[in-house]
């Protein structure tokens, strides 16, 4: 059974957000352990770009948004990203299904691969 330390760091793991520290005992209350955390960094992509896409569908649980949910958090002007979608669809790193508005983004196995190769070592 994980201990009280470990199940908050999950939590806030799975949330977004690196351990930064612990800070010393003596500045917790008696018992406790006080942890510093700090929100993960943006996409190693430039907002705005094909890749920017991916990664935003690769955080996804599903792997998978709704076509205009993923237009607003890719920060991209309509024919920019129409143009990306285009590009990601045709190097078969998306999917997309469903019928219009409810169309579905997908990531494939091909661009979470892309994904990979592109985080940061």
């Amino acid at each position: 059974m994980p201990s009280e330390e470990e199940r908050v760091k999950a939590s806030y793991a799975a949330q977004g957000w690196k351990l930064e520290n612990r800070l010393p005992e003596d500045l917790a209350a008696p018992g406790q352990v006080r942890l510093a955390f700090r929100k993960e960094s943006a996409p190693s992509a430039s907002p705005g770009s094909p890749l920017a896409l991916l990664e935003i569908l690769a955080r996804q649980v599903q792997q998978s948004l709704p076509m205009f949910d993923l237009q607003t958090l890719g920060q991209m002007a309509p024919s920019r990203y129409a143009e990306a979608l285009k590009s990601l669809r045709d190097a078969g790193y998306i999917a997309i299904g469903g019928e219009a508005p409810e169309q579905m983004v997908r990531l494939t196995d091909s661009g979470a691969a892309v994904v990979r190769i592109a985080q940061p070592a």
